[in-house]
């Protein structure tokens, strides 16, 4: 068993026939339509087809969403616990827990 990524299945041919790629971010646009999803590749500067623009590497979202994951839930924290310096900490992390 051997897991891919960061691979072009569709150039592997049919040595890549009957392959999934499971991941927690598709690296294609079309396995995640949503106006965030496009938000978020156009920030990262990753195309559709998960090249990273510039660069023409493909990029594996799946390994750099989870870095964004914690930022967005520490952003959420803070808005929602109204934290504004190191004495609203507690607060932000009982909010965070919820």
């Amino acid at each position: 068993m051997y897991a891919i990524s960061a691979q072009d299945t569709q150039k592997l041919g049919e040595a890549a026939e009957g392959l999934y790629c499971i991941a927690p971010y598709p690296t294609r646009y079309e396995g995640l339509k949503t106006d965030f999803n496009k938000a978020y590749r156009d920030m990262i500067n990753v195309d559709p087809e998960g090249v990273e623009v510039g660069t023409g590497k493909r990029f594996v979202l799946a390994y750099n969403w989870a870095v964004w994951e914690s930022m967005f839930l520490l952003k959420a924290g803070i808005e929602k616990s109204g934290w504004k310096g190191n004495k609203d900490t507690p607060r932000l992390i009982e909010t965070s827990k919820g």
